[in-house]
């Protein structure tokens, strides 16, 4: 990939993104970057998972998990708060639903409250 500085990036985005809004969109991005796939890593929760969640996650035939997932799991299951940015399709729901799981496990009257923003934050 060729290096380009930031006014170059703008001028040939602004040959890709044809609309008034999207030419505003391009103005904002600085960096651009082809990043080769990678090879997943997998990994367990170290947290010992209860039998009936162990139960439903074979139920879904799981087999293994990301990494980030496992690391997102333990840290919830330690009682710390995490944030889990990744990529479409990469697992999110399991790093909030096990431990969620867990939760209804240990109490029956346990609850959640899911909240997806519609809209990624952005600063100006």
């Amino acid at each position: 990939m060729k290096d380009l500085s930031a006014r170059q990036l703008q001028y040939e985005l602004m040959h890709i993104f044809h609309s008034e809004q999207m030419y505003t969109y391009a103005l904002q991005i600085v960096h651009m970057e082809d990043i080769p796939a990678r090879q997943p890593q997998y990994a367990l929760p170290s947290t010992p998972l209860s039998e009936p969640v162990q139960a439903a996650i074979k139920a879904r035939n799981i087999t293994q998990m990301f990494t980030h997932q496992a690391k997102a799991i333990d840290t919830v299951l330690a009682g710390r708060n995490v944030v889990v940015s990744t990529s479409t399709a990469s697992g999110k729901s399991l790093c909030y639903n096990i431990p969620i799981l867990e939760a209804l496990v240990q109490d029956r009257r346990a609850c959640a409250l899911y909240m997806f923003p519609t809209k990624v934050p952005t600063c100006i």
